[in-house]
């Protein structure tokens, strides 16, 4: 069914919010742990602990962050949505093409623990090669 479907673009959007309330989206206040938990998926794909406390300081870094971090936000943010389940439909296009190769290999690592069956669209054939449970589908345009 639909619901079951969740979609990453290239260019994800990010909301005119605080990081947090990017990967979270709540409203609600969090307590120490459940923003650590937040940021944990940042941190597994390689954005610098550094980088997340200048974020975490901004109410809005919908200006102040790059590509890659929209990216990476917008990945994280999937595991909190109502969707996420065992039984997740998750198409993902092009999720490191803004990302260096550390970051790539670290976001590709953390994308195989996701739950449910991933769709992934990408132009580096390698990037996931080293995973068990991976069909290529190999498209050429002519």
């Amino acid at each position: 069914a639909e619901e079951k479907i969740i979609y990453i673009p290239q260019s994800p959007f990010i909301f005119k919010a605080s990081l947090i309330d990017n990967l979270c989206m709540t409203n609600k206040y969090l307590n120490s742990e459940e923003v650590l938990s937040c940021v944990q998926n940042l941190i597994e794909m390689g954005l610098s602990k550094k980088r997340i406390e200048q974020l975490i300081k901004n109410d809005d870094i919908s200006d102040i962050i790059s590509g890659g971090e929209g990216q990476r936000i917008a990945l994280a943010r999937l595991v909190y949505s109502k969707n996420y389940s065992n039984s997740s439909l998750i198409l993902l296009d092009e999720p490191t093409s803004s990302l260096d190769n550390n970051s790539s290999n670290l976001t590709a690592k953390w994308i195989t623990k996701l739950k449910g069956t991933k769709v992934i669209v990408t132009h580096d054939s390698n990037l996931f090669k080293n995973y068990k449970n991976i069909k290529y589908l190999h498209i050429s345009v002519k």
